[in-house]
């Protein structure tokens, strides 16, 4: 029993440290969803990035890990809209498949369809 104590607890720092990093590098931003509750089981949405492209358009991109042990398929939709926050209708706003290997970091990365769009929303689900 005493090396099974001191072998859980020789691992409880190691145990404490990995939560603390997944619980702090989450991110919270109101404009990116993850819409059903199997997918916020296993992703952790880590962080946001977005620029406008040399030719004036806005992209983003979204940083994940997959803290299953398992292999996930995601599928995400971008709504893009304008300054009076109005949806900007295009073709391109489609489900898009996106892998989410075990254990893993993985990205999602949209490109505005014009000018126009200066904001965005982001969902998120589990793939077929």
């Amino acid at each position: 029993m005493k090396i099974i104590r001191r072998g859980l607890y020789g691992l409880l720092p190691v145990i404490l440290f990995v939560m603390m990093g997944f619980v702090g590098a989450t991110f919270d931003d109101p404009r990116i969803s993850l819409i059903d509750y199997s997918t916020r089981c296993d992703i952790v949405l880590t962080g946001m990035a977005s620029e406008i492209t040399r030719s004036g358009l806005l992209e983003v991109r979204v940083n994940g890990f997959n803290t299953s042990h398992s292999y996930r398929r995601l599928e995400y939709l971008v709504e893009w809209y304008d300054t009076n926050n109005m949806k900007i209708d295009t073709i391109m706003s489609q489900w898009t498949k996106a892998p989410a290997f075990q254990e893993s970091s993985f990205t999602l990365q949209a490109i505005a369809p014009n000018e126009r769009a200066c904001d965005f929303r982001i969902l998120i689900r589990k793939g077929e």
